[in-house]
């Protein structure tokens, strides 16, 4: 006799039942937060704590992988401006492994710091103020406009990629919260906006700088990223690092895959080949049975199980530790959990070091913003980030909208 579970009506509805608890869950979540922050009808109302914390919900609940890959590749395609990238290549912070796998890390985990606490934060804005004086080093060799090109892509990138990749479409309350959010750091960092017909007239929201900084940032482009051998170097050192851990074997496949996510300019400016046309496709497929799966099968992230890169608190050395690691153990605690995971299994029988290896070479205890860069300046320029910063807390403030 047939079992009551194992009928077919049975489990079409039970299946059906899943779809549509799924598709509520799914999008009431989304319903929620803009009930929450009620923001609909006016962007320009949005404040820069709320544009944080919305910004924030996206990257650690809704879209946490994609959100991750999109900075990755934000930082990636600035490699394709021979500006930027000549510059990394003379000053050697791309040229050797050791120099190129912790200046990503730190670069990410400064970024992260901005975006993870509340603006005006102490940790916010001790990790800008931190960038501004590794930034203030070359002089004026950073012009203002690879600066702006830089900024506009860490908010550009995570819109086109959840937009082309995710399983919905950011809303315009999201874009702007971002929008409002990044001009801000930009002030923070002494970003000249200029270029852009608002920082005259002003503008409406933050919807309305994206949409400027977006256009701003493809004209930059199709002016300035050009081949050029600096960008191959750059763009092999940090292709390296994402496919950190990829067995040897299938390294070249990484690669290959890694160039099909590019774009053509992109590829034309790293010197990069373009994928075959079985590669792109499959890779294309892919990212949208993904975006299907997540849509329709799948249930929305707990929060408890949110994607937290860095800790949320201090430790007992007055340092931060990263909590994920995909290259080297940087700022990584050693742990017994951090030691004996499936992670640290893997890296160990591929010969990569794991938390607590090689003594104080990847920084066990943690990390503090205000000494990240080259060994060099490790407790360097302290008393110039703390004048930075009384200026970083004053533009970065909670309630400051897209008009102050």
């Amino acid at each position: 006799m047939m079992s009551f579970l194992t009928r077919p009506d049975v489990l079409a509805s039970l299946a059906a039942g899943y779809l549509a608890t799924a598709h509520y869950l799914r999008h009431h979540r989304q319903k929620q937060k803009h009930h929450q922050y009620n923001y609909t009808a006016n962007l320009s109302a949005i404040t820069l704590d709320h544009a944080q914390q919305i910004q924030l919900y996206l990257f650690e609940l809704e879209f946490p992988f994609i959100a991750q890959k999109a900075l990755e590749f934000a930082l990636f395609r600035t490699y394709g401006i021979p500006s930027i990238s000549g510059l990394l290549m003379h000053t050697k912070q791309l040229s050797t492994k050791a120099h190129s796998s912790k200046r990503m890390i730190d670069t990410s985990v400064l970024m992260l710091e901005v975006i993870k606490n509340p603006p005006g934060s102490k940790r916010a804005v001790e990790a800008l103020a931190r960038t501004n004086f590794l930034h203030g080093l070359y002089g004026g060799r950073i012009s203002n406009e690879d600066l702006l090109y830089t900024l506009s892509l860490f908010l550009l990138e995570p819109v086109r990629w959840i937009n082309r990749h995710e399983w919905r479409q950011l809303t315009d309350v999201e874009v702007a919260a971002m929008g409002l959010f990044w001009m801000k750091v930009g002030e923070g960092m002494k970003i000249d906006y200029d270029v852009l017909p608002g920082a005259k007239s002003g503008w409406k929201d933050g919807l309305h700088f994206t949409r400027e900084l977006e256009k701003w940032s493809d004209e930059y482009e199709e002016r300035n990223m050009v081949p050029a051998e600096s960008n191959k170097e750059t763009a092999d050192h940090t292709t390296a690092l994402l496919l950190y851990a990829v067995p040897d074997a299938f390294k070249d496949a990484g690669r290959k895959v890694v160039s099909a996510l590019m774009d053509s300019r992109l590829r034309k400016a790293m010197l990069y080949p373009d994928p075959s046309a079985m590669l792109q496709w499959l890779v294309d497929t892919g990212l949208a049975t993904r975006k299907l799966v997540l849509r329709h099968l799948t249930l929305p992230r707990p929060f408890a199980w949110r994607k937290r890169i860095v800790a949320d608190d201090v430790n007992a050395h007055g340092r931060i530790f990263k909590l994920i690691w995909d290259t080297e153990p940087w700022y990584v605690e050693p742990t017994f959990a951090n030691r004996w995971c499936l992670q640290s299994w893997v890296d160990w029988m591929a010969g990569r070091p794991i938390p607590g290896d090689e003594g104080e070479k990847y920084f066990p205890r943690g990390f503090k913003s205000s000494h990240m860069g080259p060994a060099f300046l490790v407790g360097k320029g302290l008393a110039q980030a703390e004048k930075d910063e009384d200026q970083i807390r004053q533009i970065m403030r909670c309630d400051a909208t897209v008009s102050t």
